[in-house]
């Protein structure tokens, strides 16, 4: 796995989601400075931080590294975030 590339879609999908490196350090409970070093690609990001990005985007294993790795594009794995917003949306208006 190319941990460079990993890093920068990690990177496109925080902004896009409104989140400092600092928000999304204390996401995962590490230091800003580590998860600078994970965007960077000079740090392999571990799975239990990777479990913990998953349940904060509300993504499956599967799908946000299939994003980091290049298999899905931006627009893809927002999209399935949106469609899981809208379904939790309408199950609670039920």
């Amino acid at each position: 796995m190319n941990y460079r590339i990993f890093g920068n879609r990690l990177r496109i999908l925080r902004i896009n989601n409104h989140l400092t490196q600092e928000n999304m350090a204390d996401i995962l409970g590490i230091t800003q400075s580590a998860y600078s070093k994970i965007e960077r690609g000079e740090r392999k990001v571990r799975m239990e931080h990777l479990r913990k990005a998953c349940d904060y985007f509300n993504l499956r294993f599967e799908e946000i590294t299939s994003y980091c790795q290049g298999y899905m594009t931006l627009p893809e794995v927002l999209q399935i975030m949106e469609d899981k917003k809208t379904t939790y949306e309408t199950s609670i208006k039920a």
